[in-house]
Order: structure tokens, then C-alpha cells, then sequence
């Protein structure tokens, strides 16, 4: 089969672009031809086997004049990377992101002739692809378009009021959708109007060459400080105040343990950059020793695959506070290399976690109640806190009994893989 895959923004440096770019290499491994068109700078490179032909759309960045006289459109409001909002989107900009990806995508078509069309988010970009694909390849796609919903294009779509109703009818035209777990599903055809028999549940997956249990990696001794790692873009909606709050707190009681902060991820989010660093943003530059926590902390920067495996295995806890996901990648993958998971009970991880992992051993923390997507109630951070503070004991339990206890049974995550998701895919394909 020919396959074709587009993102509107930077594959490999997000859960969505991992996401895609694990989803190409495991069609690459059952022997599809492909390509990817993504938006990009300048400076990116693309991580995909050498089979896959790749069509970059360039956004402008810096000195740097792309294709788009703009920076790359981030799905979220804050990215790990300078990215333009999508409520700061005209008529003129849009008209111009019609005309970039549509020439492109009309290339890509001309020189794979795909059988199926796989674009991420379901927002804009996906809305446009069925106008796109007679606009600029006439007569020569006679296949069929799915979006794939990663969780934050929902919320986008929810907060950003920008060509909603066109946006809604061009999601119609698609041929299928696909969403990560079954609650995001209901979510989906309520509101895009969306027939239950055209959403079909996928789920996520991860990279066992990568991440995985080191068993000669020596162990920690008694007197070890615990290690707790967060992983994702540095922004408020992923809970981070009320994360350092309990943290804070933590660290004043004498019963707990002693414990370190590791902090991986891009930051652009001003008030975050200040409170860790006092600096209006961190950088690559900026990884080391945060001062300004009262407690110990590090800050490792943007991390590849590789770099972020090993760091998940010299961890003992993985945590991740947010407020809003789909189905976040980096809960198995840290899961997987032997950090114990705490995570807010989004919809939908629950249910999918009881689904594929044996013996799963995540924390499970109660979000606070939501104003608007991804906005808690300020009345609510404060029990939030509370319930993050009580998680993170528990977590740091389990840590003491995965060190010493001998019988301590590690979850089994060989159910949820990449090869697993690709083969649903294509039984609906």
C-alpha cells in the first residue's frame, strides 16, 4: 500500500509527532511505500527511514523566509518551540496555509499516487485536505482521507472560534476518523456531528527497542535520593505549578525521603521559565541545576528518544500533572524503561491502561474541574495540590518496594505497540 502522511506542524518534537513519525516506521517495517509532508524551519531534519520521501512546507523562523511568512502553527497554545497561535490566525494566513500545503501535498501525490491519506489533527490543516486534494491534484487521488485525533486538536477546536463552522464541515467530508480510546470517540461525533460507524478507536503505542528495562543498570543504594522526572512541553496546563507546590511541600516533611526534580522539555511559557529559573525562557543552554526551587531540581532541556529512555531508567517516578491529554506517549514509554507512573485520570487512560497493560502500577490522580478545556478552576488547585501531594506518596512507596522488594512485579506493556496500532489502521483502510 501507498501511504501518505501530513502534519501541519514539526513531526518527531512532540507527542503527536512521535506519534506520526513511529507510525511511519512501522509502515515501513511491513513494507509500505510512503511519504510524509510536514511543516517545518529550516534547520529540521526529518527522522524517517530513508524509503520515506519527504515534502517540508517552511515556515518562517528568525532571519529565515519560508514558504509561510509565519512561525510553525502549534496545536497547543504553548509549544516547545516558537509557534504561532491559532487565535491569532486571519483570513489572509489561512488563505496562504491553503496554498503552501496544497501545492505540496499536490506533489506528493503526483509522485507517490497514494492509496490512503493519513493527516494528524483534527483541526484546520484536515478540514482544507478534501478541497486541497481536487484543487491541486485533479483526477489523480482516487483513494480515501482519514484524520487522526490526537487529543489536543479537540480542545484547540473547542477554544479557538477561528472558521469553526468550515472547519466542522470539511472534518464531515473525510472518509474516516481515527481517535486514541473510546471516550475521546464519544467526544469526537458529538462535536463534529460524526457518525459513531465512522470514528474507529486506535490507541497508541511504543518504541520497546528504545525504551526499555536496562537489567545491568546498577541499582540505587539505600541512601539514593529518589529520582521524579516530567517529560512534555514546560507550560501551565500540564500542572506544573501545583506539581512544585506539592513538591515544595513534600520536601519540608521529615518522614518523606529525599528526592530530585528532573525537568525534560522545551519551554516557551514565561511565568514556568521564571519560577525554575528566574529567566523569561529556558533553553537548550539553560539544562543543569535550578536555584530558584527550594528544593533539588534539575532541568535536562529538550531530549531525543534515545536521551530520554535513559533518563526514564535512572528514574524512579514519572509524573505528569496535566490537565488536558489525549493519550499521552510518554506514560508507557516511561512505564516501559521502569519509572512508576503517576498520572491525572484523564478520560480515557484508565480504561485504555486496563486494556493493555498487565500488572499496570499507575498512580492515578483525580483532575481538578475544568472552566474551559485544559483551564482549571483556581478554587480547584488547591484540593488538586492536595491530591498530587497524596499520589506522589504513594508513588514514592511503590518506589521503596520496586528497590527492595525482590517479588515486586513489573507492569507488562508488550500489548501496547506501534506494529499493533498500524494493524488496526489498516483493517479499516
Amino acid at each position: 500500500m501507498k501511504i501518505l502522511s501530513i502534519s501541519t506542524q514539526k513531526p518527531h518534537s512532540t507527542g503527536s509527532g512521535v506519534y506520526l513519525t513511529e507510525l511511519v516506521k512501522s509502515f515501513d517495517r511491513a513494507g509500505h511505500e510512503q511519504a510524509v509532508v510536514a511543516g517545518v524551519y529550516e534547520e529540521d531534519l526529518f527522522e524517517f527511514p530513508p524509503s520515506v520521501r519527504t515534502y517540508p512546507v517552511y515556515y518562517s523562523h528568525g532571519d529565515y523566509r519560508g514558504d509561510l511568512p509565519f512561525e510553525v502553527l502549534g496545536m497547543s497554545d504553548v509549544m516547545p518551540y516558537p509557534s504561532t497561535l491559532y487565535n491569532s490566525l486571519t483570513d489572509d494566513m489561512a488563505d496562504m496555509l491553503y496554498s503552501a500545503f496544497g501545492k505540496t501535498i499536490g506533489r506528493a501525490i503526483r509522485e507517490l499516487d497514494p492509496d490512503v491519506i493519513l493527516c494528524h489533527h483534527l483541526f484546520l490543516l484536515t478540514s482544507m485536505l478534501p478541497d486541497m486534494v481536487k484543487e491541486f491534484a485533479p483526477d489523480l487521488f482516487h483513494g480515501k482521507i482519514y484524520g487522526i485525533s490526537h487529543g489536543s486538536d479537540i480542545r484547540q477546536f473547542q477554544n479557538c472560534p477561528f472558521r469553526r463552522d468550515s472547519i466542522i464541515s470539511g472534518i464531515r467530508k473525510l472518509d474516516g476518523i481515527f481517535a486514541l480510546h473510546e471516550e475521546q470517540k464519544k467526544q469526537i461525533s458529538e462535536l463534529y456531528g460524526i457518525a459513531d460507524n465512522k470514528i474507529n478507536v486506535i490507541g497508541t503505542g511504543y518504541n520497546s527497542q528504545i525504551f526499555n528495562m536496562d537489567e545491568d543498570m546498577e541499582k540505587p543504594g539505600a541512601d539514593d535520593s529518589y529520582k521524579i522526572i516530567y517529560a512534555g512541553k514546560l507550560s501551565t496546563a500540564k500542572g506544573i505549578f501545583p506539581l512544585i507546590e506539592a513538591l515544595a511541600e513534600l520536601d519540608e516533611d521529615s518522614e518523606i525521603p529525599a528526592f530530585e526534580l528532573l525537568l525534560a522539555g522545551g519551554c516557551q511559557d514565561e511565568g514556568i521559565a521564571r519560577l525554575l529559573s528566574g529567566k523569561p525562557a529556558l533553553r537548550a543552554g539553560d539544562a543543569g541545576e535550578l536555584k530558584a526551587l527550594p528544593f533539588r531540581a534539575r532541568y535536562l532541556g529538550m531530549l531525543s528518544q534515545t536521551e530520554l529512555a535513559a533518563a526514564f531508567r535512572a528514574s524512579d517516578i514519572f509524573v505528569l500533572p496535566s490537565y488536558y491529554e489525549g493519550l499521552p506517549l510518554v506514560l508507557i514509554e516511561a512505564m516501559a524503561s521502569g519509572a512508576i507512573p503517576i498520572c491525572t485520570s484523564l478520560p480515557g487512560i484508565k480504561s485504555w491502561l486496563a486494556s493493555k497493560i498487565i500488572s499496570d502500577n499507575t498512580v492515578l490522580v483525580e483532575p481538578p474541574k475544568m472552566q474551559a478545556p485544559g483551564e482549571p478552576f483556581e478554587s480547584e488547585i488547591p484540593a488538586f495540590k492536595e491530591r498530587l501531594k497524596t499520589g506522589l506518596i504513594s508513588a514514592l512507596e511503590l518506589a521503596h518496594r520496586k528497590r527492595f522488594d525482590p517479588d515486586y512485579v513489573y507492569p507488562n506493556t508488550n500489548n501496547a505497540s506501534w506494529d499493533g496500532v498500524t494493524e488496526t489502521i489498516l483493517k479499516y483502510v
